[in-house]
């Protein structure tokens, strides 16, 4: 095999099969999804079910999971279009993200809690 064909061979083996997720997407995916979860907890109490809530988390938790599947394989030649296409379809108007206030609050609730436990 010559050198060209076992890099390739090697980064092919690197990078795994395109469709499988690794742990590390399927946890952050995860704790991601949860906090997404959290913060649309006031949204689905006023306009969503219990039934439309569940059938909502797996879709979210999964499209995170793709995102994340796609960010972590971005320089593979595979998923380039991918991520090239995503980028490229995210209207100009979306404000850019900021921290909830109900996240920021919990952070300082907890930056107090352990400031209290060292005086």
């Amino acid at each position: 095999m010559s050198q060209r064909g076992a890099a390739n061979t090697k980064r092919r083996s690197d990078n795994g099969d395109l469709a499988v997720l690794s742990e590390q997407s399927k946890w952050a995916a995860m704790f991601i999804a949860k906090i997404v979860r959290d913060g649309m907890e006031d949204f689905h109490i006023e306009h969503l079910s219990d039934q439309q809530m569940a059938e909502l988390n797996p879709i979210i938790r999964n499209a995170i999971a793709a995102a994340l599947h796609v960010l972590e394989r971005s320089t593979d030649p595979r998923v380039q279009p991918v991520f090239a296409l995503t980028l490229q379809s995210i209207p100009e108007y979306w404000e850019p993200p900021v921290l909830p206030d109900d996240f920021v609050a919990l952070l300082k609730k907890f930056e107090e809690e352990q400031d209290n436990h060292r005086e």
